[in-house]
């Protein structure tokens, strides 16, 4: 009977060398950087793919602290994913991707910390490449939409210019054609005052106030705008005082610009419902429309610069209205199917523009 316990402790053993071995060449075979440190942070396990990373050798490293092999880690016990960069001796400066996780024994102890790396120096080239090729193609088709949106009431000055200075015109198309080229110019300082506004936009006056009265003096606003037409009617839905820390005059400038959009996509009448209320800690206010509503396709492009289906428009006011609610690290989220209206929801952080 001793003898058979023998063999199979003998058996035991030979499996738990082999598991040791196997454990041992798979930690080695694995492309990620793998480092094992006790509850003080020395270094245990530093595996081949560390070496490479970093290079510094396992013997070296061994019975370091790993902050002195990532300087960069301050604490290991509060660290859970973290980027930063190394200075490898022969490739210069790297950037590291490093997520660490508590060791724990068999009755759930802590008994030190495991840390997996990669290095992703050429992702984060790539990254940059692909950045920085996207904001060229930006920049070239805001400058074709930029092109597009001046040619357009400058072929019309021009025209009514040429026809001026030729003084054939009868007096009655002589007053027509001056309308012309005043309307064309006031269009054009219209799309440069818009571009600028959304391109250097001043920075943000924060103060507390009461948002429903902005939201009350911009419905009034829009009331006079479709005073014209008896086929639009305006409803709200909010009178509770809603104090919010933002720039009053930007989020005027928002709210008219939503309003203005909702009125223009009711060529055939509807109804325009504005809400406000308070959710935790932030303000939503919600602009409803029965309009001819946006096509998938273009839900995506609606805060671009100067896209718009409109015949007539800048299409800056909703980018400008984009960039205003992103300043004050809020969001604008839009719901639509064609003919069906629209709903823009604002969401604005109660706090000095920070989320």
């Amino acid at each position: 009977r001793l003898e058979k316990t023998t063999i199979a402790l003998e058996q035991t053993d030979s499996d738990l060398k082999e598991l040791s071995l196997f454990n041992k060449e798979l930690i080695e075979s694995i492309p990620s950087g793998i480092f094992t440190t006790d509850i003080g942070g020395s270094i245990l396990i530093f595996n081949k793919a560390a070496e490479d990373i970093t290079g510094i050798t396992r013997e070296r490293a061994q019975g370091l602290r790993i902050a002195e092999v990532l300087p960069f880690i301050g604490s290991i016990s509060e660290i859970d994913r973290i980027e930063n960069t190394i200075r490898h001796h022969r490739d210069g400066e790297r950037v590291i991707g490093l997520r660490v996780s508590s060791l724990e024994g068999i009755a759930g102890e802590l008994t030190g910390f495991i840390g997996v790396f990669q290095d992703i120096t050429m992702l984060k080239k790539m990254e940059m490449d692909i950045k920085h090729k996207e904001k060229w193609a930006a920049i070239g088709e805001l400058s074709a939409n930029i092109a597009h949106e001046i040619r357009n009431p400058l072929a019309s000055l021009k025209g009514a210019i040429e026809m001026l200075r030729e003084d054939r015109a009868a007096k009655e198309q002589k007053e027509r054609l001056t309308e012309i080229a005043l309307k064309e110019m006031e269009r054009l300082n219209g799309i440069i005052t818009n571009f600028l506004m959304y391109s250097t936009p001043r920075a943000a006056e924060f103060s507390a106030f009461d948002l429903n009265l902005v939201l009350d003096d911009t419905l009034e606003l829009l009331k006079n705008t479709a005073s014209a037409r008896n086929d639009i009617s305006i409803t709200k839905d909010f009178d509770m005082p809603l104090f919010v820390n933002a720039d009053r005059q930007k989020m005027h400038q928002v709210f008219l610009n939503l309003g203005m959009n909702a009125l223009e996509a009711m060529p055939d009448g509807g109804e325009l419902s504005v809400s406000a209320r308070r959710t935790g800690s932030s303000f939503e206010v919600v602009f409803k429309d029965t309009g001819i509503g946006i096509r998938q396709e273009n839900l995506e492009k609606i805060f671009y610069p100067f896209f718009t289906t409109k015949d007539e428009g800048t299409g800056l006011g909703l980018a400008i209205a984009f960039r205003i609610i992103e300043e004050h690290k809020g969001k604008i989220n839009v719901i639509s199917n064609s003919g069906e209206g629209t709903v823009f929801k604002v969401i604005i952080p109660d706090s000095n523009g920070k989320s």
